[in-house]
């Protein structure tokens, strides 16, 4: 493979001088001859040679979009070779990188179905090892170029990569990177195409998967995003920029399941949903809060600290976003919050103090006979990072 693609580099390098004034005419050709012939090698270096030239002589070769999509296009469904499948994704990568108009970005999206099966072969083929060939990086480029074209060209096949990277970024067994392009697409795609994801009715099935992940165990190290993170983004995008009726009984739903799921991570991602939605979501939920806070109180009884945590973290959020409603159940939540200072963890005290700073913030006199209380909680606060500002 390596000598294939020393020899595209050569071509390609000889036809940067050439091409441009036309003295090479008869390359195109012998690419084309090339790219249809019964060894399945020189279909592939044809490919790889297309590659090269589309990067060095794209727009010299500008006339001839329309036939390499064409070409292209028939060998991303070789028959007998996915190396010459995988050099032609990458050809039509770099074919789209050039394109401009609608018409144009027509041709190259009608070959997006061929795309995907080539991403899941390659998955297939993979399984948990790295992906050396570059392929689904080519491939995630090319869906990137797509997604961020204002015309609607990934309109028709939406629901066909969709489908697709719901696989990728819901399969465990993956190497992390890739779910992470996989989930990174989602958020992108709520961000930039929400009319067009809600048109083709894809919310439920994205929305699912990600939920899916919030509640896989947390990856998280000390250098990269965990896939868990990544998920909790892709929802934030979905409740900011979705319309509420189409996200907020999606959210509604999974927190009445999950947030008395027998597996913690899955209690803890009811209560994450909560949190990440109150920003996006925060009419609906000021709306549904009787439902809402009792389902929460349980929360800080649970045996698990990331759960109390996040239930900390959660009154946090909703002091923030979802005034003056919540104000109203004080009564509810204040003693509660008290409860948690005394936690054996330090890390639901910290929580907890956050929750409290900024629910009383809001409540003005309405504290007051809390004081007395607050106040004699046995907990050490030499330990905890509190807020800078002085609550009133």
């Amino acid at each position: 493979r390596r000598v294939k693609g020393s020899i595209a580099e050569v071509a390609s390098a000889l036809a940067k001088l050439l091409v441009p004034d036309n003295q090479w005419p008869e390359l195109l050709q012998f690419l084309d001859e090339s790219s249809r012939a019964p060894e399945s090698d020189h279909r592939e270096v044809a490919m790889m040679m297309f590659e090269r030239l589309l990067e060095t002589v794209g727009d010299t070769l500008r006339p001839h979009f329309a036939g390499f999509t064409g070409l292209f296009g028939g060998a991303l469904t070789d028959p007998t070779s996915l190396h010459v499948r995988v050099a032609a994704l990458k050809a039509l990568g770099m074919l789209i990188s050039l394109l401009h108009t609608p018409e144009e970005l027509s041709y190259a999206s009608q070959h997006i179905p061929a795309v995907m099966q080539i991403l899941l072969d390659c998955i297939q083929q993979l399984g948990d090892q790295d992906d050396t060939t570059g392929t689904l990086i080519a491939i995630f480029e090319l869906l990137d170029d797509l997604l961020e074209n204002p015309a609607p060209v990934l309109a028709a096949h939406l629901p066909t990569v969709v489908e697709a990277l719901i696989q990728v970024a819901g399969a465990t067994q993956l190497d992390r990177a890739v779910r992470e392009r996989a989930l990174n697409f989602f958020y992108f795609a709520a961000l930039r195409k929400p009319k067009m994801l809600v048109k083709a009715k894809l919310i439920p099935n994205i929305w699912g998967m990600l939920c899916r992940v919030l509640c896989e165990a947390e990856d998280k190290d000390d250098i990269e995003t965990s896939t868990h993170e990544l998920a909790g983004q892709g929802i934030n995008m979905l409740c900011t920029h979705v319309p509420n009726k189409h996200i907020f009984p999606l959210v509604a739903q999974f927190v009445s399941q999950a947030i008395t799921h027998q597996e913690a991570m899955a209690r803890k991602a009811a209560v994450s949903a909560l949190i990440i939605a109150a920003e996006g979501c925060h009419m609906p939920m000021r709306e549904s809060l009787p439902t809402i806070i009792p389902q929460l109180l349980n929360c800080f009884n649970d045996q698990h600290l990331e759960v109390r945590e996040a239930a900390c973290i959660c009154i946090g959020q909703f002091a923030e976003y979802l005034q003056p409603e919540i104000n109203h159940s004080y009564q509810q939540l204040l003693p509660p919050l008290f409860n948690m200072l005394g936690d054996a963890s330090p890390n639901v005290q910290e929580k907890a103090c956050y929750a409290l700073y900024s629910f009383c913030e809001n409540l003005e006199e309405k504290i007051i006979p809390y004081l007395k209380e607050l106040l004699a909680k046995p907990v050490s606060y030499t330990h905890l990072t509190l807020p800078t500002k002085r609550i009133v």
